[in-house]
């Protein structure tokens, strides 16, 4: 069963900021080779000094093995704090037939 991981957490870090920027995408890699890894979103809320990204994974395992372990030290390497983790069991039949994309795409 597919598994959304939701993380939020209060972000220091401009993510206008060229830097930053930078930063994020030399990690982006590393994400594209999670196992069981289908998509990513990040948010921010500019100004407000918030983020969160949204995972979709194929399992729940899959989830907690990158959720549970490395991403908080991700997180902490980037200044980020109160950081919030959450699970959820995709409900597929009826995200389907609202256009969600369950599979990951062939890059």
């Amino acid at each position: 069963m597919s598994t959304i991981l939701s993380v939020t957490f209060d972000n220091p870090n401009d993510f206008s900021d060229p830097q930053v920027r930078e930063g994020l995408s030399q990690g982006v890699p590393g994400l594209q080779q999670l196992p069981g890894l289908i998509w990513k979103v990040w948010t921010t809320k500019p100004g407000e000094g918030l983020a969160a990204s949204f995972y979709l994974f194929d399992t729940l395992e899959s989830a907690k093995n990158w959720g549970d372990g490395p991403l908080h030290e991700s997180l902490h390497q980037l200044g980020a704090s109160n950081v919030n983790v959450q699970y959820w069991e995709v409900e597929e039949e009826f995200s389907k037939q609202t256009f969600a994309t369950l599979e990951r795409a062939n890059n």
